[in-house]
């Protein structure tokens, strides 16, 4: 019983002292963690002064700082992890959920494959439409676009999606009204997403892991062959071996590896764009943006089904209003990107549609002219489509005149909208005839 004794007092000083001889020597070599972990900075003592004590925030910032330096911190946290999800299931990855047969899942990638992220029909088809614009645009200056879906784990693996997110009884989403709309309007995408689902059975490597977010390397490899290939068939059948090719790839960061790859093996010049990037996005210079792309053999603009939300982002007005300098550019539909570009915004409009009954279209829709109609006497640099737009707004607001809107429209044969439009115009050129007699 005393050897026990001793042997435990051993025990319990070694775990208190070597803790403290790899803080100062370092002896044992600890990986880092890997991943997503954004480290703060290493404490210093120096740092505890009166005034920082005194404030609420400081000691729990601080000890958090201590705790990720401690000394084996990565290894115990590592372990600790792991022993939580075999025995519990607990995940400690933000925003992780397991499905069937333990496949984790991205639970932000499950709300878009749901629909429950749709953005509408309306705003896909506008922003569809003018990418088609700016495809043809390009193409006559021998510019080729390829739209391609990035593969995404949603739908690689939907058999192992959880039941709450109806991977069966499947509703239009961003992805597939896009395919839909693509189709009708002859512009030529590229869906990897879809190829590699249909080869998933046959490939002799995973394409994605099970508990993992990104495709392996292989799938990687396989994504890269397809795209030459498509290029090859497109357009340019002497890809591999000229490589005199200059690329545009606009995408988000995620597949960063997968354009290195790309560049690296078939083209000398690559320049690359990242408008999802949550920080320091690039932003498209209106002015230049038409010249830019212009300069290019190959343009791809590449998305997945993550980012649809975002209604391919600013690309598609920005690239179509530098082609067509002289279309007006709308201060509400700017304001509704602003909304599906910025992300907490965006969940906070999706759950306030559901709350109202309405889709999130229409949601986006009502916030944006709100907005607009408030502070419209403080906007800069107004324009003649901005008064036209904020009559309209006045329209709708008086009953009985849109009444007489209404009316109109349905003895012309026109939509609501464009009869808004129409009596917005006359109405605004009225009242600038009349100032101008003043």
């Amino acid at each position: 019983m005393k050897v026990i004794k001793n042997l435990l007092f051993v025990v319990i000083i070694l775990l208190l002292v070597i803790p403290l001889i790899q803080a100062r020597y370092h002896l044992f070599r600890e990986a880092g963690l890997s991943g997503a972990v954004n480290l703060k900075p290493k404490p210093n003592t120096r740092e505890i002064t009166w005034k920082k004590w005194m404030k609420e925030d400081f000691h729990d910032d601080f000890l958090f700082r201590v705790e990720d330096y401690a000394p084996f911190h990565n290894t115990l946290y590592r372990i600790g992890c792991q022993l939580d999800y075999s025995f519990f299931r607990i995940r400690h990855a933000m925003g992780f959920i397991s499905g069937r047969n333990g496949c984790l899942f991205d639970k932000a990638y499950l709300r878009e494959f749901s629909a429950d992220y749709f953005i509408g029909q309306k705003t896909l088809d506008r922003k569809l439409t003018q990418l088609k614009s700016v495809y043809d645009s390009l193409k006559s200056n021998n510019v080729n676009l390829v739209l391609v879906f990035e593969p995404v784990k949603s739908s690689f693996y939907r058999d192992n999606i959880p039941d709450e997110f109806n991977p069966r009884q499947k509703n239009i989403s961003n992805y597939l009204y896009s395919l839909q709309k693509l189709q009708k309007l002859g512009l030529p995408y590229l869906d990897l997403d879809h190829y590699l689902r249909s080869v998933k059975d046959t490939c002799r490597f995973s394409l994605f892991p099970e508990n993992g977010n990104s495709w392996s390397n292989y799938a990687r490899d396989k994504a890269t062959e397809t795209l030459v290939d498509y290029l090859k068939i497109s357009k340019h059948k002497d890809l591999p071996t000229k490589r005199k090719l200059s690329v545009l790839v606009i995408s988000d960061t995620g597949y960063h590896d997968f354009i290195t790859n790309l560049s690296s093996g078939y083209f000398t010049h690559t320049e690359r764009w990242f408008p999802y990037a949550k920080s320091n996005p690039v932003p498209f210079d209106r002015k230049t943006l038409a010249e830019k792309l212009k300069r290019f053999d190959v343009i791809l603009f590449m998305t997945s089904e993550l980012n649809l939300h975002y209604g391919y982002g600013d690309f598609p007005d920005e690239a179509y209003l530098s082609f067509h300098p002289e279309v007006p550019e709308s201060r509400i539909y700017r304001l509704e990107n602003d909304i599906r570009n910025t992300p907490d915004w965006f969940l906070l409009m999706v759950d306030k549609a559901k709350q109202q009954n309405h889709t999130f279209e229409e949601m986006a829709r009502i916030d944006a002219e709100y907005i607009f109609f408030t502070g419209f006497n403080d906007l800069k640099d107004k324009t003649r489509y901005d008064s036209i737009e904020h009559i309209t707004l006045k329209i709708k607001q008086d009953p009985a005149w849109l009444a007489k809107v209404i009316q109109k429209a349905q003895e012309q044969q026109v939509t609501i909208d464009t009869m808004l439009y129409r009596d917005a115009t006359f109405t605004y050129n009225s009242l600038l005839h009349k100032n101008e007699k003043k």
